[in-house]
């Protein structure tokens, strides 16, 4: 019976890895949140900013900045000031664990506010959210990772989260903004990030990230998540995918 199991296990890893070979912008969720950001930032025309964004490095050889080509101004921040050579590439030292004051000249001060895969890093993750709020006065994307391997740098980063799709749903909702559209990659077996984007204004992007003939609004092309209008902030509800496909 090892025996058998041994092989079953063979066969099975190689499988995957061919199949995967053949999904990889799917089952790579870098890859796969690219293709999502890609469909959304030419929509954005205002100014935009990349929170916690690192060197704004798409992992494929760009940057993030490239993405929003129809914006007024992109604008990249960072919690330590660093320097790659003689260049540096933070425009905003910002702390998301440390509250933005409403009197500073960040509040409402973006248009689209994008944040990739750095929740997981910020121990006060709600105040992280509040403050990604604050920054916009109209979007918010986000990429967080559901499942993926523990990842950290000492004295540089720790990791400590891992989001749900409902959780992160409804957080956005506290704070006044909600779900136009939320995603995830395929891989059954390995890392998954969920892709998401919410608005304070949901009625600008009616028809244009969400369809209008669907009766509980936002969602993605698989599953619907939307935090009720009414009642307790607990409470989701979740619709089946053929809504979005009816006639």
């Amino acid at each position: 019976m090892k025996i058998i199991n041994q092989i079953l296990i063979k066969l099975f890893r190689f499988f995957y890895r061919v199949w995967r070979r053949f999904n990889i912008r799917q089952t790579n969720p870098r890859l796969w949140s690219n293709d999502e950001i890609v469909k959304f930032a030419p929509m954005f025309l205002g100014n935009v900013i990349n929170v916690s964004g690192g060197r704004d490095n798409d992992k494929e050889g760009g940057s993030y900045r490239d993405y929003f080509r129809n914006a007024q101004s992109y604008t990249l921040s960072n919690y330590i000031l660093e320097f790659q050579g003689s260049d540096a590439y933070i425009e905003i030292e910002l702390d998301l664990s440390k509250p933005i004051l409403n009197d500073s000249s960040l509040v409402k001060r973006y248009e689209s506010v994008l944040s990739h895969t750095v929740l997981e890093h910020v121990y006060d993750v709600h105040q992280a959210i509040e403050n990604l709020c604050k920054l916009s006065n109209d979007i918010v994307i986000t990429v967080v990772p559901f499942l993926q391997e523990f990842h950290h740098v000492p004295d540089q980063y720790h990791d400590y989260w891992r989001v749900s799709p409902y959780a992160l749903a409804l957080s956005f909702k506290k704070h006044g903004f909600q779900t136009l559209y939320i995603n995830w990659n395929d891989d059954p077996f390995g890392n998954i990030y969920i892709f998401h984007v919410a608005s304070c204004q949901p009625e600008k992007w009616a028809g244009k990230i969400y369809p209008t003939d669907v009766k509980y609004g936002p969602g993605s092309a698989r599953l619907l998540i939307h935090p009720e209008q009414e009642g307790s902030i607990d409470r989701v509800r979740i619709e089946p995918d053929d809504l979005l496909n009816r006639e």
